[in-house]
């Protein structure tokens, strides 16, 4: 996880030029899919790898899948 202060407005809308600038800050290469999450609030952008994302959610997902089958 990456988090940027700043780019984003009002109404949690981030501009192109914000992904571009952070994946140059980052050094997250151009092509690889990206979830940007605005915490507008206090005015941070997160930036995850969907790949990053995409394993989280399959470690929840077994294990909760886990856990039906263990009780």
């Amino acid at each position: 996880m990456h988090v940027l202060a700043g780019r984003v407005n009002a109404f949690g809308e981030v501009w192109s030029e914000s992904r571009d600038y952070a994946r140059q800050m980052c050094a997250i290469a151009t092509g690889r899919p990206l979830l940007l999450v605005a915490l507008v609030a206090h005015d941070l952008l997160v930036i995850h790898l969907a790949s990053t994302v995409t394993r989280l959610l399959a470690d929840l997902h077994a294990e909760i899948v886990g856990s039906r089958h263990a009780g």
